[in-house]
């Protein structure tokens, strides 16, 4: 089966059917408007925290860059304006660019700069200043006949550790995927998202990595003569032959105070197959949560609240009387016209709420339980100008939502 993952051309085709208005929920009336807290980000998509718990992680995907291929809606350019960034005190923000601590990274996009795939996961490591980041796999061809900017092909379907001026990719997730195909589809690798795991008194550190297109997430560790060793965590194959069945397709990772692991995947981006699954820190599934859409961001609270990210939006599953979504709302900060997607709010009984937000991707709670994701993550930092295809839209931003 063909997966479908979180591509420039997917989305670009996708966005075609955006709505006229937005397709959204609310969490409820008490709940405060959606803060700006970050703005200038560059398709913007995995959140997270630094090593001082107070500092806003944020991978930005880049804008792609001026080594050009394909023709029409297939144009694509690469560059290396990918980056990791760093919001200092969100709580306290509202508005202004990060502060960018890893820059170069590869990143592939639309000559405008939109919809990029690249650097789309990013995680703090142990060590001060630097930061691993998860690079998606474009393969050589295509891009035919270009010379692609140095250092860009070596990042593809790797993770790349950076920091203090530099970057270099330490494991090659694309040859893992290659040499072990665990799900027994096509071998194909795209990963996405990152995940660091401290070293515990019998576990050492480890990074879990979400590859979209191999339907797996990766275990990545160093051995005693420090090289990586790459084994699987998770897998989610499906039948042989079956183009109808959806796939899981891993984008997202979160770990909560028992260091119990939660997945997210894009359940080949069809309305309601997406799903959300909680493993031990061994990898043993202990829970699921099923019915969602595009699934691009996954947090849990303390208190075991868990939030959702839906790229497209569709309300809360099950939010409403008799499982429908609950009512929609325009209490949505700046231009957004048209714009889908929403996160959802799954409280520890089960019941879920949503709050409308433009294509939103990464997501991070903060120790006071507010909420921050990234919105309009596939827009560059300039946004694009109104047009034939529709309204302004701003830039990459992230935002804080009410807890």
């Amino acid at each position: 089966m063909r997966r479908r993952t979180t591509t420039a051309a997917t989305l670009l085709a996708l966005t075609c059917l955006a709505p006229a208005a937005p397709a959204t929920a609310t969490t409820g009336e008490h709940d405060p408007a959606p803060v700006v807290v970050a703005t200038g980000l560059d398709n913007p998509r995995q959140l997270g925290w630094d090593r001082d718990g107070a500092s806003l992680l944020v991978a930005e995907a880049g804008s792609g860059g001026d080594t050009c291929a394909g023709e029409g809606p297939q144009r694509q350019c690469a560059g290396l304006t990918g980056a990791v960034g760093l919001v200092h005190d969100p709580g306290a923000r509202t508005g202004g660019a990060p502060h960018r601590v890893v820059t170069g990274l590869a990143s592939i996009a639309a000559p405008d700069g939109s919809f990029a795939v690249g650097s789309d996961g990013a995680a703090a490591t142990e060590l001060p200043g630097i930061y691993a980041a998860a690079m998606t796999y474009v393969p050589p061809e295509a891009f035919p006949g270009v010379d692609l900017p140095g250092g860009f092909a070596r990042q593809l379907g790797s993770v790349v550790l950076g920091g203090h001026g530099y970057s270099y990719p330490v494991v090659d997730l694309a040859a893992a995927e290659a040499r072990l195909n665990p799900d027994g589809a096509q071998v194909e690798s795209n990963p996405y998202g990152i995940l660091v795991v401290p070293r515990t008194a019998t576990t050492p550190t480890h990074a879990l990595v979400a590859d979209a297109a191999a339907n797996t997430v990766w275990r990545v560790g160093i051995g005693g003569d420090l090289r990586p060793r790459v084994s699987v965590f998770a897998t989610y194959p499906t039948p042989p032959d079956d183009d109808t069945t959806p796939e899981f397709v891993p984008t997202s990772l979160a770990r909560d105070a028992d260091g119990n692991v939660y997945v997210g995947g894009l359940g080949s981006e069809q309305p309601g197959a997406a799903q959300v699954v909680k493993y031990s820190a061994g990898g043993r599934e202990l829970h699921r949560w099923t019915g969602f859409t595009g699934v691009t961001g996954v947090a849990v609270a303390g208190d075991g609240t868990l939030y959702v990210s839906q790229l497209f939006g569709a309300g809360a599953p099950g939010g409403g009387e008799d499982g429908e979504p609950v009512a929609p709302n325009d209490d949505v900060p700046g231009p957004g016209p048209g714009a889908p997607g929403d996160v959802v709010r799954v409280a520890p009984s089960g019941e879920r709420t949503s709050v409308p937000v433009p294509f939103p991707a990464g997501l991070a709670v903060d120790e006071e339980g507010a909420v921050y994701v990234s919105a309009w993550s596939v827009s560059d930092a300039d946004g694009a100008p109104a047009g034939p295809a529709g309204p302004a839209t701003p830039g990459g931003q992230i935002w804080r939502l009410g807890s």
